[in-house]
């Protein structure tokens, strides 16, 4: 099954999320432009989790878990302000 959203805001605040996966925001890919996931419970972002969202240009991590970050955690977002 192939899905395709054209959704530009992710609005996941507060939904008590504790990990971030690579395909996580695989179907949002093409048109997602902002993501918040602020006051989740976040402890682990895995690698490469936002290489495809490369048009997002507003992320909003505050208020998680999060100590360490592994390498290319970032890899993608290019836009970012």
């Amino acid at each position: 099954i192939e899905f395709e959203t054209s959704l530009n805001i992710l609005f996941l605040k507060s939904n008590q999320l504790t990990e971030i996966k690579v395909s996580t925001f695989q179907i949002f890919y093409k048109h997602l432009l902002e993501i918040y996931l602020n006051f989740n419970q976040i402890k682990k972002i895995e690698s490469y989790s936002f290489y495809k969202v490369n048009r997002v240009s507003f992320l909003d991590l505050s208020h998680n878990n999060l100590k360490n970050f592994e390498n290319n955690t970032f890899t993608g977002l290019y836009y970012l302000e």
